[in-house]
């Protein structure tokens, strides 16, 4: 069982939600239902989770994204995907991130080839790459509307369609599923995140939905109580935390006579402690809101701007070795997307570091 103390909703859902996706059965149901072409075909009891960090040196820099290793079943480890599953929970969409996705994508493949090229006898062994299924995992209260595939960025005539690059995202968008097809389905996680789908709904039609989801999870307690927990506790420390207080008290109580087991509502009792707490610190903390907003907006700019920092680091480091501090300098003070992007695309075609060059923003 996790610490239950408060923290921010943000940091708290990204938390639970990673914690969540850590039972193989939950994650089985969130890449099954994305890519329904898989489901049924990887081994999901030999999945290995991988530090982002490990893979690259900076995949995206968020601790809320996972990337997993999956075999297939009945097959080698030498046969499996990498599944990166990107954690996303604003409303407003990122229209780059399906160009971002690839980047980082390439940048895990060109390691790949440059592992390939310094193994001896790589003549006798092909070059095959680890496929990589991005998977947007969307909780925004609204649908997420802007480009999907990488062909939506290019403005062409259809005479070019055929000769131009492939690439698309999986998208598991909370806000496209019925509250009824999630109460419908048969996977304890998906049953879940019906409460979520209804946050905005009215006070009965909720706490309607918070008792057939309980409902749902009682089988769940005695063959996996540990899942169990933490899906109940994903419920009511966030689900539950959306609504209004003066809901609290009645939104328990009918949690409470949705459980079964006399223990499970104990924890219930001590969950409800947990609530009561977080309440208390988000309301100290709303008065401050407004001040920050502008703050959140400069630091998500700025968070691009050492992603995009990093990435063109490394891949100039990985070519040419330790940077002269001028070359360095110039990464860091460079403070315009645009480009870190294009230096960040020019680095595969250089044959010498004397050849980059990247200038100082305005």
């Amino acid at each position: 069982m996790s610490d239950d103390r408060p923290s921010s909703p943000r940091d708290a859902l990204d938390k639970a939600l990673r914690q969540a996706l850590g039972y193989p059965a939950n994650l089985r149901a969130l890449v099954e239902s994305a890519v329904p072409d898989l489901a049924g075909k990887l081994d999901f009891n030999r999945c290995e989770m991988v530090p982002t960090r490990s893979v690259l040196e900076d995949w995206r820099g968020r601790e809320s994204d996972l990337l997993v290793r999956l075999p297939f079943k009945g097959r080698s480890r030498s046969r499996e995907i990498l599944v990166c599953v990107l954690v996303e929970h604003q409303s407003g969409a990122d229209p780059t991130m399906v160009l971002r996705v690839l980047i980082y994508a390439v940048l895990f493949w060109e390691k790949q080839l440059r592992d390939w090229e310094n193994v001896k006898g790589k003549r006798h062994k092909p070059l095959r790459l680890t496929p990589i299924i991005p998977i947007v995992f969307h909780t925004g209260e609204t649908p997420w509307t802007t480009h999907q595939r990488l062909g939506e960025l290019f403005e062409h005539p259809p005479e070019l369609e055929r000769v131009l690059p492939s690439w698309s995202i999986a998208f598991w968008d909370l806000a496209r599923r019925e509250v009824e097809e999630l109460l419908g389905s048969g996977e304890p996680w998906l049953r879940t995140l019906a409460l979520f789908r209804a946050s905005r709904s009215d006070r009965h039609r909720f706490r309607e939905v918070l008792s057939a989801v309980l409902k749902g999870l009682n089988p769940l307690s005695a063959k996996e109580p540990n899942r169990w927990y933490d899906l109940v506790r994903l419920l009511l420390t966030l689900g539950v935390r959306k609504r209004p207080r003066e809901e609290l008290e009645d939104l328990m109580k009918s949690a409470k006579e949705s459980i079964d087991a006399p223990r499970d509502r104990e924890k219930v009792d001590e969950m409800r402690m947990t609530i009561a707490d977080a309440m208390k610190l988000e309301g100290r903390k709303e008065g401050r809101q407004e001040g920050r907003k502008e703050g959140r907006k400069e630091g998500r700019k700025e968070g691009r701007l050492d992603a995009l920092r990093d990435v063109l680091a490394m891949q100039l480091t990985d070519k040419f070795g330790v940077l002269p501090p001028q070359v360095a300098e110039s990464i860091r003070s460079c403070s315009d997307p645009k480009r870190l992007e294009s230096a960040v695309r020019s680095v595969l075609s250089l044959k010498s570091l004397d050849e980059f060059t990247i200038g100082s923003s305005e």
